[in-house]
């Protein structure tokens, strides 16, 4: 009796260990199989999130059930992050985003203080030079509204 416990219980352990081994393998091996993931959980996070902000929160009660259901769309939201950054560890899709917010926001600071700067030593000389770093910042300071010199 005991050594068909010992046998069923190791063999039982075998099959869980092989699965688990298994799973994690395949997930290595396909690669698509993390992006159909990413996909899912995005999709299911939207519905979910359309869901929670048409929840009703008058009483007691509903005022609970919108803070736990809040607390699961977190976790979900963590967890779709999280296979995100497994598939896209470089974030390629948010880099040329931040890339240009931020030569936009490097020369549109440059050119404010010469504006600034013109202004307090009555130079004329910084307005010209505000002037040229906007053409050569081109298209990414002509949309903020920086097209040249104030006069």
């Amino acid at each position: 009796m005991d050594k068909n416990f010992v046998v069923i219980a190791t063999s039982l352990c075998c099959v869980v260990a092989l699965s688990a081994i298994g799973t994690s393998a395949i997930a290595k091996i396909d690669p698509s199989a993390k992006p159909v993931k990413a996909a899912k959980l995005e999709a299911e996070f939207a519905t979910k999130e359309k869901k929670f902000y048409a929840m009703p929160n008058q009483t007691k009660e509903e005022q609970d059930a919108v803070v736990s259901e809040g607390r699961r769309l977190k976790q979900l939201d963590i967890e779709k992050e999280k296979l995100r950054r497994e598939t896209d560890p470089d974030d390629e899709a948010h880099f040329l985003n931040d890339l240009t917010s931020s030569i936009h926001f490097m020369a549109a600071t440059g050119v404010v203080e010469l504006k600034e700067r013109a202004g307090r030593e009555q130079n004329p000389e910084f307005l010209e030079q505000a002037s040229n770093r906007v053409l050569s910042a081109g298209p990414l300071l002509q949309k903020s509204g920086f097209y040249g010199p104030s006069t």
